[in-house]
């Protein structure tokens, strides 16, 4: 497993083309105050997608997944981003949580509890003979919090169950996953726990290193 310390824009031009069998990421949503999450107006924050959407194009193997997270107030811009850019969108995913994440205001709204994953790929998913509730486009995980494992390493944290869910799914053996939002690590420890895969992390925020070394037992490049 790697992890870049380093901003998503000028690390993604420096991985080696067609070397991503699988892409799981959670970018920035724009949407909440904190620091990571802002990144400009409506219209910056979708020419920062449009530019790490194109610069990962040929990075990606040809046969490939991806599953990007997104705030359902951008899900339309970003589908019509995604589809003008010819990514194969093949599913859209809801994570519904059950929760209000942090720093999102509720008291004059209904509180959201679910999030949008658009799901693109070039060659069939890896689904157990069994049908069960894993092939819904609904996917209902606790959000985690203090008192779970996967809990206290970001502040808006993805279930470590959910992104392992994908990798079965997206990835085989001895294939290349990627994240360049890391985050608090959590596709990194979901990789670990499938096995046999390579792991790349990229994380832009010191903090958010600093958690996923500790959280993964790995040091950081840069």
């Amino acid at each position: 497993m790697i992890l870049y310390h380093d901003d998503a824009l000028q690390r993604i031009p420096l991985l080696d083309d067609k070397s991503v069998n699988l892409l799981v990421t959670d970018p920035p949503y724009n949407v909440t105050e904190y620091e990571w999450d802002s990144i400009g107006t409506d219209e910056e924050y979708m020419e920062f997608t449009r530019q790490w959407l194109e610069l990962l194009k040929p990075k990606l193997a040809d046969d490939y997944h991806a599953f990007i997270f997104c705030d359902p107030s951008y899900q339309a811009r970003i589908e019509r981003l995604l589809v003008s850019e010819e990514w194969p969108i093949k599913s859209r995913i809801i994570w519904h949580n059950r929760s209000v994440t942090s720093g999102r205001p509720a008291s004059n709204c209904f509180a959201q509890t679910w999030q949008m994953v658009f799901h693109c790929g070039t060659h069939k998913l890896n689904w157990p003979p069994e049908w069960d509730d894993g092939r819904f486009d609904v996917q209902v995980y606790a959000t985690p919090n203090a008192n779970t494992k996967d809990g206290g390493w970001h502040p808006t944290p993805k279930p470590v169950r959910l992104i392992e869910h994908f990798i079965k799914l997206g990835s085989k053996d001895g294939d290349t996953i990627l994240d360049m939002f890391a985050g608090g690590g959590v596709t990194g420890e979901a990789s670990s726990n499938v096995g046999r895969r390579q792991c790349i992390l990229v994380e832009k925020y010191d903090e958010f290193c600093n958690k996923i070394e500790k959280r993964l037992d790995i040091l950081r490049r840069k």
